[in-house]
């Protein structure tokens, strides 16, 4: 379960992401939101992450430059083992 506190005007939330990682979100500015507002906030993606819907944007997206290095490094086997002669 995950924990509200306040952090100068904004109400932060803290909780377990799907890998059991902490994760701080804000949740919003002390005038418009008091702290029982942020508590149901934080239950609610709480229950979206129990379901496995909260943050699907977030999955890893391979860096085309990552990408290029690893595709070299292959072409550079394939090369020394064709000078082999395997």
């Amino acid at each position: 379960m995950g924990s509200v506190y306040l952090r100068g005007k904004s109400y932060v939330g803290k909780y377990k992401d799907e890998n059991d990682k902490w994760i701080r979100k804000t949740l919003g500015r002390q005038p418009i939101i008091n702290k029982t507002i942020a508590k149901e906030i934080l239950k609610e993606i709480e229950r979206k992450v129990m379901l496995g819907q909260h943050d699907m944007v977030k999955t890893k997206i391979p860096i085309l430059q990552g990408v290029c290095k690893e595709l070299s490094v292959l072409s550079k086997r394939r090369k020394t083992k064709k000078k082999l002669g395997t």
